[in-house]
């Protein structure tokens, strides 16, 4: 089964490993109050983007608000950068809205204006397992896309290989359709992933500073 690596209509396409995304769920279901984070983005082609990974920062929170200072900022990307890691792909910001609504709050709107760089993914989600998802083109214009999530989930090998047995046991081939040539026997193929999870954006906003 091919991945889904075309962009919607309406946006781009963040394609998101389910032991990843299960992480970023994690964090928000365990932390009673809002919580953010931030993640590793690759690029898989023009409009399909990969997360990598998800971490947090220390950082102050409520039920209602987040804050990681500037100092924290500093001193982290310091310590990922000295271990290796490109600080140009830490491009994806996330936060919690714990039971309450998953949308872009005016101070997130604020906080996405603020960003660092040329452009940055977001999400907001709650603990109902709501989200949104966007791409905010900072310069050399100020754009905002919805961005389509798509959870992979990497097919198991045992998994593959008990299946196929089973396939290949109890599967036929009947009477064949008049576009179909009839077959003795049903071939398995190999699945690339699966999709368990798709958020479809809706509209793209844009504007000029």
């Amino acid at each position: 089964m091919a991945t889904r690596q075309k962009a919607t209509r309406e946006g781009f396409t963040l394609l998101a490993p389910v032991d990843v995304w299960r992480r970023l769920q994690t964090y928000v279901q365990l932390c009673p109050i809002e919580i953010s984070g931030f993640g590793v983005i690759e690029r898989v082609n023009e409009h399909v983007f990969s997360l990598a990974d998800v971490f947090i920062f220390e950082q102050e929170a409520s039920d209602v608000h987040v804050t990681v200072s500037d100092e924290v900022m500093h001193r982290r990307l310091y310590q990922l950068d000295q271990a290796g890691l490109k600080l140009s792909t830490i491009r994806f910001q996330w936060h919690s809205h714990v039971n309450m609504e998953a949308y872009m709050s005016n101070v997130d709107e604020v906080n996405i204006d603020g960003y660092p760089g040329d452009w940055m993914i977001s999400v907001v989600v709650n603990k109902r397992g709501d989200f949104e998802a966007r791409l905010d083109v900072l310069k050399p214009l100020r754009l905002t896309i919805p961005v389509e999530v798509v959870v992979m989930i990497e097919p198991d090998e045992a998994i593959s290989n008990e299946l196929r047995a089973e396939i290949a046991e109890k599967v036929k081939t009947g009477k064949p359709g008049w576009f179909q040539p009839a077959r003795k026997s049903v071939r398995t193929e190999e699945p690339d992933s699966i999709v368990v999870e798709q958020f479809v954006p809706s509209s793209v906003t844009g504007k000029v500073r």
